[in-house]
């Protein structure tokens, strides 16, 4: 059966070999299965590489999903920045989570 799947030859002492063997009927994998089951196993990988959103996606959503990232940064950027200014006029900025626009508030005034 034809693969483009890299090959693994190796030489074992019998007694791994037996218990390989073992392992492969017990588990009914051909040999290649056995070796990246056992492989897969000990470095803790998945059997086939993970799938990401972005393999899956055409390059025009890439671009629309980073601009969209973009501009969600910038907004995170700006409210930061008045946070900062509002702290260092001993003004406390207060969100809540109903409004989306931020205000500034007086510590003393909240006695």
């Amino acid at each position: 059966m034809a693969t483009s799947n890299p090959k693994i030859s190796a030489y074992v002492p019998q007694h791994i070999f037996d218990r390989f063997k073992l392992y492969e009927k017990e588990n009914s994998l051909s040999m290649s299965q056995a070796v990246a089951n056992v492989l897969a196993k000990y470095f803790e990988l998945p059997l086939s590489p993970a799938k990401t959103v972005v393999s899956s996606m055409l390059p025009d959503e890439i671009l629309n999903r980073i601009s969209s990232l973009e501009k969600k940064v910038e907004a995170l950027e700006k409210i930061a920045i008045s946070a900062s200014a509002a702290s260092n006029n001993g003004l406390v900025f207060a969100n809540s989570p109903s409004n989306s626009k931020s205000a500034a508030v007086d510590p003393d005034a909240c006695g």
